[in-house]
């Protein structure tokens, strides 16, 4: 039972630290290769809070809204 208990634990730390290697050798080649570099933006002053914005293109504007839990980013 012990032993069993131990070898899950083992390859549970060795899945995670294989996807957190992965993960960063990802993020090493796109910062790299300047693939998901910050854009440059504004901020809007809103009553519940100011609201970052980017520009970019070009014809109409499109306004783009994720959605609004804790983990989202404008990285979506």
């Amino acid at each position: 039972m012990k032993n069993s208990f131990l070898k899950t634990v083992f390859g549970l730390t060795v899945v995670t630290a294989s996807v957190y290697g992965i993960n960063e050798i990802v993020n090493g080649v796109a910062t790299s290769k300047k693939l998901h570099e910050q854009r440059v933006g504004a901020f809007y002053p809103f009553k519940f809070g100011d609201v970052f914005y980017t520009e970019s293109g070009y014809g109409k504007p499109v306004l783009l809204i994720h959605d609004l839990h804790h983990d989202n980013s404008s990285m979506e």
